[in-house]
């Protein structure tokens, strides 16, 4: 329990580069801001079967800060939550689901750079009605660990870029079952995101649209067999603020 705390307070997006803006990175700087992932959740079991969830937004703060001069970390952390209705059984079955990514950033040139963090992954459920943020759940998972990516920026035209990345990721963690013992796993997967982002200048504010692709294999080392698949798209808006925190060199 004291590691995953730990880890959520360390870890929030290999997706946050994503929602930085491609600002001069000459003077330190801080950026904050929020963002949203309005996405599907599709379940692969290990037999095969799928099953999908309704469309739902995960939404939450996003914090960035620039020193030295080719250096940033930034952090994402979203929560939401996704209801599943399987064919069959006459209820609904929803989870709260929280993704966080922290990263460390260096640009290697003004259009790529390479960051790597930790990602802290969780989703809880219980037998009836929605899970609040942080409230109680019968059924728990979590894993967290590092990740590694790549992200390009793209000038189009004036305050207008065109921004990708591209990251991977291998997480550890258990599942915690009121009605079952404990579970240990371990999770690899990528993150994929494209997004368009134009800097107001006038309010120094960057806003950004744009479509994230998550997708990991959780494999359950308590028993044989294969993976669970899992994977989440859908489209990404965020408002990200920036400030100086002192003047360039």
């Amino acid at each position: 329990m004291k590691k995953g705390i730990v880890a959520l307070i360390v870890s929030a997006a290999v997706c946050a580069t994503t929602f930085m803006p491609p600002a001069n990175a000459e003077a330190a700087g801080m950026s904050v801001g929020a963002s949203t992932w309005y996405s599907e959740w599709e379940f692969e079991s290990q037999d095969g079967s799928t099953i999908n969830s309704e469309w739902s937004p995960m939404y939450g703060p996003v914090v960035g800060i620039d020193f030295a001069k080719d250096w940033s970390v930034t952090t994402v952390f979203l929560t939401g939550n996704y209801k599943f209705e399987p064919s069959g059984i006459p209820m609904s079955i929803n989870y709260r689901r929280y993704d966080s990514d922290t990263t460390l950033n260096y640009s290697i040139f003004k259009w790529l750079k390479v960051f790597g963090g930790l990602k802290y992954m969780r989703y809880d459920a219980r037998d009836s009605g929605v899970v609040p943020p942080f409230g109680s759940a019968d059924f728990k998972h979590y894993t967290y660990g590092p990740g590694l990516g790549l992200g390009f920026t793209l000038p189009l035209y004036e305050s207008l870029f065109a921004l990708a990345n591209i990251s991977v990721m291998r997480l550890h963690g258990k599942t915690t079952d009121n009605n079952m013992a404990d579970t240990y796993c371990i999770e690899t997967g990528y993150n994929a995101a494209v997004s368009l982002a134009y800097y107001i200048d006038s309010m120094s504010t960057t806003l950004s649209l744009g479509w994230r692709h998550q997708y990991f294999e959780s494999n359950d080392r308590n028993t044989e067999g294969g993976n669970s698949k899992l994977t989440f798209s859908g489209v990404t808006l965020a408002a990200v603020y920036n400030f100086s925190l002192g003047s360039e060199e």
